[in-house]
C-alpha cells in the first residue's frame, strides 16, 4: 500500500491538519483519498472548500473509512 492509494483521514482542520493535508496533496496523494474532521462545522466547511478535498460528518466516520488517521489537534483538545 501507498500513500496515494491509501485512504488518508484527517482530524483537525485546522492549520495543521490544513497543512498536513495540503502536503500530502502535494505529494501525489489524490484529492478523493483524502478526508477531513473538525468539531467546529465552519471551519471543516472552510478547510474543505479550499483545499478541495472531502470531508466526513464525524470523527468516527472517518476513522472507519481510513486507512491511515492523522491527528492535527491540539493534546488538550483530545477527549
Amino acid at each position: 500500500m501507498t500513500l496515494q492509494s491509501s485512504r488518508i483521514g484527517v482530524i483537525g482542520a485546522g492549520a495543521m491538519g490544513c497543512a498536513l493535508a495540503s502536503g500530502l496533496r502535494d505529494a501525489g496523494v489524490p484529492k478523493d483519498r483524502l478526508r477531513l474532521s473538525d468539531v467546529d462545522p465552519d471551519r471543516l466547511s472552510q478547510s474543505v472548500a479550499r483545499l478541495g478535498v472531502e470531508s466526513a460528518p464525524d470523527n468516527v466516520s472517518l476513522v472507519g473509512d481510513s486507512d491511515v488517521v492523522i491527528l492535527a489537534v491540539k493534546p488538550g483538545d483530545l477527549t
